[in-house]
């Protein structure tokens, strides 16, 4: 989108829900005990900002990071959640999400590990394209219709074996 004098960058946020089912191909089965959690991610990151997470991540992996560093990374991302807590008197609160305060990242260490291992795919993937579903195969039974025998002459007319390909000489 531009706006006559350039280009117009926007930030696009989504809210994602906590699985009450295992994904296809997710490497974790969602606990039942927090379906319903949901979180507003950022899914419109730019390059740089996935490129910090990406070698914040890498250097968690190598032990030059530590996991709040990573937090610190991509809590701006996470801007709203639906996360409670008590207060000091047992009643239920809202935890402001990660993305609300500079200072919040620590908030991520309110979640599960379950949750967390959940909102770590979905910040990591959130930009990331979805796979289109394959289509589906043909069987024997729904072999194509052919296409009949004038298709591919200009006039419209059958092919004769004179209209085969022209011989190359061999010498």
């Amino acid at each position: 989108m531009t706006n006559g004098s350039g280009l117009v960058t926007f930030r696009i946020y989504e809210w994602r829900e906590y699985p009450t089912e295992p994904a296809e191909g997710a490497i974790f089965v969602p606990n039942p005990h927090y379906a319903g959690f949901r979180v507003k991610l950022l899914v419109n990151p730019t390059k740089g900002e996935v490129r910090q997470e990406q070698q914040t991540f890498q250097s968690l992996g190598e032990g030059a990071a530590t996991e709040e560093d990573w937090y610190r990374v991509v809590a701006p991302r996470v801007v709203a959640w639906s996360l409670m807590g008590e207060d000091i008197d047992g009643n239920e609160t809202p935890v402001p999400a990660p993305g609300e305060h500079p200072d919040n990242w620590v908030a991520f260490d309110m979640l599960s590990p379950d949750v967390v291992t959940w909102l770590v795919t979905e910040i990591k993937t959130a930009h990331v394209p979805k796979r289109l579903p394959s289509l589906p195969t043909m069987t024997e039974t729904e072999k194509p219709t052919p296409l009949p025998d004038s298709v591919g002459n200009t006039d419209g007319t059958t092919p004769t074996p004179s209209d085969s390909e022209p011989t190359l000489p061999t010498s």
